[in-house]
C-alpha cells in the first residue's frame, strides 16, 4: 500500500485457536512500538505476559495486536499454565483492568470480539463513543475502524460467517452508527467514512435498504444533506421516483419525505441556492401529485410518513414571502394527495345550539406538543393560566410526555392526552365540544399541525410560536400585536391585532457577574479581556442567513475590540461548516456550544449587545436579553416574519434602537450600543431594566385582552 500504511486483517479464531473469519483489508496507520529485547514471544512464561502486562498498563495503546492476542492466547485456559494462587491478577485481567482505567475501549471491544462476545463489544464501543463525545474529544481512528468491524458483524457478514443460523442484530448496528456523531466539523469526514465502509462490505445484505434509509435520516440529522440525498437515491432506485416511477409500497413514503426535506436546506450558502432548491421542489411536488393523481398512495399517520419537516424550514430559507405562500399552498394539495381520504377534512357540526350563543364559561381548548420549559411553553403559560375560571372552561390538549408545565397545569379544568393516531385524535378532540381551540405552534409538531387541517371546535385560533401561516381553510384567526408589522397579505386567516404584545411572559430580572472577563472565559470565550464588548447572536443556526451575514463581519471589522459570539451545533457539522464557511472563519466570530439555561443567562448578562438575525428574529431571547438590561438591535424592514424585538423595544421606550436602513447601518448601531454599554452599563441596564418591568414582563392586560376576545369571537 502507498505511504508505508498498513492492510491487517481481523481474524475471528474459534475455542481450538483456529482461523474461521478473516476479514477484508483495512487500512491501519502502523503504531507498532519499537522492536523491545526484553521478551521472546515464543518461549514466554506465564510470569514474562504478567511482566509485559504490567509494563505496558499506564499506557496500553503501545501494545500490539499481537502482543493482545499472545496474552490472551497465553492465558485463555488452552496451555498448562498454573499461576500460583497468590498471583492476583491474572495477566488477561491486568490487561483488561489497564484498558479500563486508561479509557482504551476500542481494544476492549476489539478483544470481546474476537472472543465472540458481539453484545459486550457493542457495549465497550458504545462507551468509547460516549467518553470521547462527553469530553469533545475527535472520534479516534481505532474507535472508526473497530466501529467499521462490528456493525458489519452485528448486520450478519462476520457472524454468519461463523454460525449461518445467526440472526442480524439491526438496532444494534443501528445504535453504532448513530452513536457516532463528529464533534466538530472536521472530523464528520471520518464518521462518513466510516458509514460508507460499513455499507460497502455488506456485499449481501438482505436489507439494504433499512440500511440506507437509516443512513440517509442520520445524514439529514447531523447536516449532511447532500450524503443523505445519496443514500435516500439508492433506497430501491429513489431516482426512479423523483423521476416518473413508482417504488416498492414500504419505501414510497420514506423516499417522499426525505426529498421534502433534502429540498428544504436548513442552512444555506448563498439565497441563490435557496430559490434553485424552491423551484426544484415546486417542481418535484407537481410531479408527486400527478402520480398520485388516482390516490393509490395513501397513509393514514401523515404526521410520520410525511412529516411536517419541510414545512417548518420553509421561512428559514429568507424567500420572498409570494414564493412562501405558493409553497404552502402547494404543501396542503400534496398533504392531501397522499392522505388518507377524508382525514384531513374531518369536520364538526357548526351549528349554533338553540340556546344563546357565547354563554360563558366558554369552552376553550390549547393544543401544543412544547408545553413545558420550552419557548411555546412559555409564551402560552402566563395567559392561559390567568384566564378566569369563571368565565373560561380551559382544555390543554397535549402528548403526555410533552406536558410539563405546573401552572398550566393548575389552571386546566381538564387535561387531554393525544393519542397515537391522527384520526382517533380527531374523535376526542371533537367530543370536548370546544367553542374555540387555540393552536399554539403551528408547523413546529407534526401532529398538532395535520389535526389543524380539521374543523375541531367551532372557532379555530393560531398564536405565533411559529409565526407562519399555512393558509389553512380551517383556521379562522391568528394573533397578532401592536409594531408586530403588516402581514395580512401573506395569511389565509384574519390577522387579530392585540393593543399589547399578546403574552404574559414573566422571568426574573438577571445582574451580570461582578467578574465578566472571568465569567465569559469559564463559559468557553478566548481573548476576553476588560475592554472586550461582546455581540451575542445565540439564535438556532438555521436563523442564521446569508442576508445577514454581512451585519456579522461588518460588526467584527468596525469593532477591533469586539467579538461576535454565535452557537454552535456541533451536532449537525454540515450547517456549521456552511455557516463557517460564509463567514469567512472571521477571528472576531467564535461559536460556543449549547449550554445549561443558568450557563446560557450568565453568557447574555456579560454581553453589551444582542443581535436580532434577519430574515427571521428572535422572540422569547428578546425577552432574556432585555431583561437583562442588555439592548437589542435589530432591523424590522428585513424581517420575514412579526418584528418582535422591534415590539418590544417600543414598549419599553427604546425605538431609537431601531432602524430600517443598510445592513451597515444595522452594524454602526450595534457598534455604537455597545460602545454606549462600556461607558455606563450600570447606567443603560438599569434604565431597560425599569422599562421592561414596568411596560413588558407580566402584564394582567394581556389576559384581559385574551379573554374578552376568547369571549366574543
Amino acid at each position: 500500500m502507498e505511504n508505508g500504511a498498513k492492510a491487517t486483517r481481523l481474524q475471528v479464531l474459534d475455542s481450538e485457536n483456529e482461523v474461521r473469519y478473516t476479514s477484508d483489508p483495512v487500512p491501519k496507520v502502523d503504531m507498532t512500538p519499537p522492536a523491545t529485547p526484553a521478551f521472546d514471544f515464543e518461549v514466554m512464561e506465564w510470569e514474562s505476559a504478567e511482566h509485559l502486562c504490567r509494563q505496558h498498563s499506564p499506557t496500553p495503546y503501545s501494545l500490539t495486536q499481537k502482543q493482545y492476542s499472545f496474552i490472551l492466547y497465553q492465558t485463555a485456559g488452552n496451555h498448562n499454565h498454573n499461576p500460583s494462587p497468590t498471583s492476583a491478577p491474572p495477566p488477561h485481567q491486568c490487561l483488561l483492568d489497564a484498558f479500563e482505567e486508561s479509557y482504551n475501549y476500542p481494544a476492549l471491544a476489539s478483544l470481546a470480539f474476537q472472543q465472540f462476545n458481539f453484545d459486550e463489544a457493542k457495549a465497550y464501543l458504545l462507551k468509547s463513543t460516549a467518553h470521547q463525545s462527553h469530553h469533545h474529544y475527535l472520534i479516534t481512528q481505532a474507535t472508526l475502524t473497530t466501529a467499521t468491524t462490528i456493525t458489519s458483524a452485528l448486520l450478519g457478514e462476520h457472524v454468519r460467517s461463523i454460525d449461518p443460523g445467526a440472526d442480524y442484530d439491526f438496532d444494534g448496528a443501528s445504535a453504532l452508527l448513530l452513536a457516532m456523531p463528529p464533534k466538530t466539523p472536521s472530523s464528520s469526514s471520518s464518521v462518513v467514512s466510516l458509514l460508507q465502509t460499513t455499507i460497502n462490505r455488506l456485499k449481501h445484505f438482505e436489507r439494504w435498504n433499512d440500511l440506507h434509509m437509516a443512513l440517509a435520516i442520520e445524514l439529514s440529522t447531523i447536516g449532511l444533506e447532500s450524503l443523505a440525498q445519496v443514500h435516500t437515491a439508492k433506497v430501491a432506485k429513489c431516482d426512479e421516483f423523483v423521476t416518473k416511477k413508482w417504488l416498492l409500497e414500504q419505501e414510497r413514503f420514506f423516499c417522499l419525505q426525505q426529498c421534502l426535506n433534502n429540498y428544504s436546506p436548513t442552512t444555506l450558502l448563498s439565497l441563490e441556492e435557496a430559490e434553485k432548491r424552491r423551484v426544484e421542489l415546486m417542481e418535484l411536488m407537481n410531479l408527486w401529485i400527478a402520480q398520485n393523481a388516482n390516490h393509490k398512495m395513501r397513509t393514514s399517520e401523515p404526521h410520520i410518513d410525511i412529516g411536517i419537516r419541510h414545512a417548518f424550514l420553509a421561512v428559514y430559507q429568507g424567500l420572498k414571502l409570494s414564493s412562501d405562500v405558493a409553497f404552502y399552498a402547494k404543501m396542503n394539495e400534496l398533504h392531501r394527495s397522499f392522505t388518507a381520504e377524508g382525514l384531513l377534512d374531518f369536520t364538526i357540526d357548526t351549528s349554533p345550539p338553540a340556546s344563546a350563543v357565547n354563554t360563558p364559561p366558554r369552552r376553550v381548548g390549547l393544543i401544543s406538543n412544547n408545553l413545558r420549559f420550552h419557548s411555546v411553553g412559555r409564551l402560552v403559560r402566563g395567559v392561559f393560566s390567568s384566564l378566569s375560571p369563571e368565565t373560561i372552561h380551559l382544555t390543554v390538549i397535549s402528548e403526555e410526555r410533552s406536558f410539563d408545565d405546573s401552572d398550566l397545569q393548575a389552571r386546566a379544568d381538564n387535561v387531554a392526552f393525544l393519542s397515537a393516531d391522527i384520526d382517533e385524535c380527531q374523535k376526542e378532540i371533537a367530543a370536548l365540544n370546544l367553542d374555540v381551540l387555540v393552536f399554539a405552534d403551528l408547523g413546529m409538531d407534526a401532529k398538532t399541525t395535520y389535526l389543524a387541517y380539521s374543523r375541531l371546535a367551532k372557532t379555530q385560533i393560531s398564536f405565533w410560536g411559529h409565526p407562519v401561516s399555512f393558509n389553512l381553510t380551517s383556521i379562522d384567526y391568528s394573533m397578532s400585536g401592536e409594531n408586530f408589522g403588516s402581514f395580512q397579505e401573506t395569511y389565509g386567516e384574519q390577522l387579530v391585532t392585540f393593543e399589547g404584545i399578546t403574552t404574559k411572559f414573566s422571568m426574573d430580572i438577571r445582574e451580570s457577574p461582578e467578574d465578566r472577563v472571568a465569567t465569559l472565559t469559564k463559559l468557553g470565550l478566548s481573548g476576553v479581556t476588560e475592554e472586550t464588548r461582546i455581540y451575542l447572536c445565540f439564535q438556532s443556526i438555521m436563523k442564521l442567513h446569508p442576508s445577514f451575514d454581512d451585519a456579522i463581519l461588518s460588526i467584527a471589522n468596525l469593532d477591533p475590540s469586539g467579538i461576535v459570539v454565535l452557537m454552535s451545533d456541533t451536532k449537525k457539522p454540515g450547517w456549521q461548516t456552511k455557516v463557517k464557511q460564509r463567514l469567512q472563519d472571521h477571528p472576531s466570530v467564535q461559536f460556543l456550544d449549547a449550554m445549561p439555561y443558568g450557563s446560557y443567562m450568565k453568557l447574555v448578562t456579560c454581553s453589551h449587545v444582542t443581535l436580532d438575525p434577519y430574515p427571521f428574529g428572535g422572540g422569547v431571547t428578546i425577552f432574556e436579553s432585555l431583561s437583562s438590561g442588555i439592548p437589542v438591535v435589530s432591523d424590522a424592514s428585513k424581517l420575514k416574519v412579526f418584528n418582535f424585538a422591534t415590539a418590544w423595544n417600543s414598549a419599553i421606550g427604546r425605538g431609537d434602537d431601531e432602524d430600517e436602513d443598510s445592513s451597515s447601518s444595522y452594524a454602526e448601531r450595534a457598534v455604537e450600543l455597545a460602545k454606549s454599554v462600556s461607558a455606563d452599563r450600570n447606567g443603560i441596564a438599569a434604565e431597560i431594566k425599569t422599562g421592561v418591568e414596568k411596560s413588558l414582563l407580566n402584564r394582567s392586560s394581556e389576559a384581559e385582552e385574551w379573554e374578552a376576545f376568547l369571549l366574543n369571537v
